[in-house]
């Protein structure tokens, strides 16, 4: 039996699902009260990049596939928000120290 991914096809609910994420994200990053704002700009910025989302909704899929994804969809979309804060802060900060 084939295990269908988070999402589906990628259609809009994966759309959707990425908004969602992306705004609990962007909550947390506004509650990091020591990041410099140009940092939260960059960051947020990011996470609208279609390589970046494409990424970030091809990882979360892979968590699904492996199951490994929690049963609740309100505590893995705030997982993944956690998740897609640290990495774009990871992101722009890699970006910071090559220039």
């Amino acid at each position: 039996m084939k295990q269908e991914t988070f999402g589906g096809s990628g259609g809009e609910g994966m759309k959707d699902l990425y908004s969602r994420i992306t705004a609990d994200a962007v909550s947390v990053l506004n509650g990091m009260e020591t990041l410099k704002p140009e940092v939260k700009r960059r960051a947020i910025a990011l996470m609208q990049n279609a390589d970046f989302r494409k990424k970030a909704k091809e990882g979360w899929d892979q968590d699904t596939l492996r199951g490994v994804r929690d049963p609740d969809h309100e505590v893995q979309e705030r997982k993944w928000a956690r998740g897609l804060a640290q990495r774009v802060l990871t992101e722009v900060s890699s970006e910071s120290s090559a220039q």
